[in-house]
């Protein structure tokens, strides 16, 4: 995924993992063990490594609830825990 790329909704994050999981011939265990392990924000498909719990709670614009990205399977399975 190109570094610069930005998405605007949990429908076109969904559609970006399919194609990650394609493209790499990955099983949905090995997709999410890459997206968490590379930090990939689910709103904005920026990589933010293992710091991406704290961005995200440093930014909440960010987060994505678990009620948005329910009807999105790959998404998901792909949700961070903030920490408290």
């Amino acid at each position: 995924m190109p570094s610069g790329t930005r998405h605007n909704s949990v429908a076109e994050i969904e559609s970006m993992l399919e194609k990650l999981m394609l493209e790499n011939q990955w099983s949905k265990k090995q997709l999410k063990t890459e997206v968490q392990d590379r930090g990939i924000c689910l709103r904005n498909g920026k990589e933010y490594g293992r710091k991406l719990p704290f961005v995200l709670k440093g930014v909440p614009s960010l987060l994505v609830k678990k009620e948005a990205a329910k009807e999105f399977p790959l998404a998901r399975m792909c949700l961070v825990v903030t920490p408290a």
